[in-house]
């Protein structure tokens, strides 16, 4: 499991990112059975429940396996200090509020407007065609280089503007969009707004945090959102064929989103959501696959246009060092909710949140390595 774990984190990000995709596009067929028969928040809260669980199952897990191997080791230590008249963890504390505040701070706001996207989405579904929701929904590859220029001040490469131009090209013609601007079209470019601010969220504080806890932490406040939303508007029919669509669509969003930021704490915004405008490519093909949909000749235009843009907009960028820490923000934004400005830079070999440390004295190497320190990498 290790060795794999290993084997993951040293492969490219943009590859990790188009597994994760992959994982998306498997859930969307699911996710419209469920609908059938439960509410569109019904749907979501028990995709996001399901997540949230699994994923929690797996730290606490990891947990227990860590506080066993290292129990005997972290007694010894004590001992050893208090032998000595002095003791290493007591300067950890503040770091540690810090840690805890900016991964509630991250979750809530990527939480919050994943949760928004989702609503959005579902919501223009019921009043434009699917098609068209979906070319729309994908306008994250324009808002995010708009949203990254008037952050940075600087306009993205050449060859990025040219890979978006193509994705675009290429999602309309796949999709066969109609430019009719209704309400439901206004609310699909909205839910694209959501799905933006999304990713720049992700890019901008997987870098500062164990990917697994954050990752817990978003699917969280979804479920949490969901649920409540679930609440006020009803569940809908409860079949067993919609709760196991449902739930693989938990399933997927566990492994897509785990490996989403995973990828994302060495990608920009800009790249990931290049990358992820395969999802509806995929889509297609896994239609084709299970339920026969055939492939038209636009479909197929389609499809090859978005993989042109994705090649276009990612052969010249430059490589991904294992240690590139990437941000979706200047590094001075925002000043007061991360520790430390992200780098582009490699890590050291042991990366440690600075704040983390202790106010004077060495780290206390128990408490940066207990399941619960949320610097630096799973």
């Amino acid at each position: 499991m290790k060795a794999a774990t290993r084997s993951l984190r040293a492969a490219p990000p943009p590859l990790i990112l188009l597994v994760s995709a992959g994982f998306f596009a498997s859930s969307i067929l699911p996710a419209q059975w469920a609908v059938r028969d439960l509410r569109p928040a019904a749907a979501v809260a028990v995709r996001f429940v399901v997540a949230t669980a699994l994923v929690g199952l797996a730290l606490a897990a990891v947990a227990w396996r860590r506080t066993a191997a290292v129990g005997a080791a972290a007694g010894a230590e004590m001992l050893a200090g208090a032998a000595a008249g002095g003791g290493t963890g007591g300067g950890t504390g503040g770091g540690q509020k810090v840690l805890t505040r900016l991964l509630v701070t991250g979750s809530v706001l990527a939480g919050g407007v994943n949760t928004v996207g989702f609503v959005l989405q579902n919501s223009a579904l019921d009043r434009a065609e699917a098609g068209t929701v979906a070319f729309l929904s994908s306008m994250s590859v324009v808002v995010v280089p708009v949203l990254l220029a008037l952050a940075s001040r600087h306009w993205p490469p050449g060859r990025r503007i040219a890979g978006v131009a193509l994705a675009v090209a290429g999602s309309f013609v796949l999709t066969g969009a109609e430019l009719d601007l209704g309400a439901g079209e206004a609310l699909a470019l909205l839910s694209a707004v959501g799905g933006s601010l999304h990713v720049m969220a992700t890019s901008h504080f997987a870098p500062l945090l164990r990917g697994p806890w954050f990752n817990l932490g978003q699917l969280g406040v979804v479920a949490l959102l969901a649920s409540l939303a679930t609440a006020v508007v009803g569940v809908g029919a409860v079949t067993w064929p919609a709760l196991l669509a449902a739930g693989y669509t938990g399933v997927a969003q566990a492994v897509g989103l785990s490996l989403q930021v995973m990828a994302q704490r060495r990608l920009d915004g800009g790249q990931a959501v290049m990358i992820l405008t395969t999802i509806p490519v995929m889509t297609t093909v896994a239609a084709w696959l299970v339920v026969g949909d055939p492939l038209t000749a636009a479909v197929v235009g389609g499809g090859v246009l978005i993989v042109a843009g994705v090649a276009v907009s990612e052969c010249g960028a430059p490589p991904w060092p294992p240690g590139r820490i990437a941000s979706s923000f200047p590094a001075s934004f925002p000043a007061r909710l991360s520790a430390r400005s992200p780098s582009r830079h490699p890590r050291p070999p042991n990366p440690v949140f600075p704040l983390s440390q202790p106010t004077s004295g060495p780290a206390a190497p128990a408490a940066l390595d207990a399941p619960v320190a949320l610097a630096g990498e799973e």
